[in-house]
């Protein structure tokens, strides 16, 4: 069994792009153009890595 993910990186303070506050871990991306964990946006879903 794979060890759970621990993010290395904070959640962000703010959104850059819509200004919202609350973001959630995303493992994968949909589209496959992201192989890494992401915090999105609960708004814009703007990402930046986790690790």
């Amino acid at each position: 069994m794979a060890e759970p993910f621990t993010p290395q990186e904070p959640a962000p303070d703010e959104c850059p792009e819509c200004g919202t506050t609350a973001f959630e871990l995303d493992y994968d991306a949909v589209d496959g153009s992201r192989p890494f964990p992401a915090w999105m946006c609960t708004g814009c879903r703007w990402g930046t890595a986790a690790y």
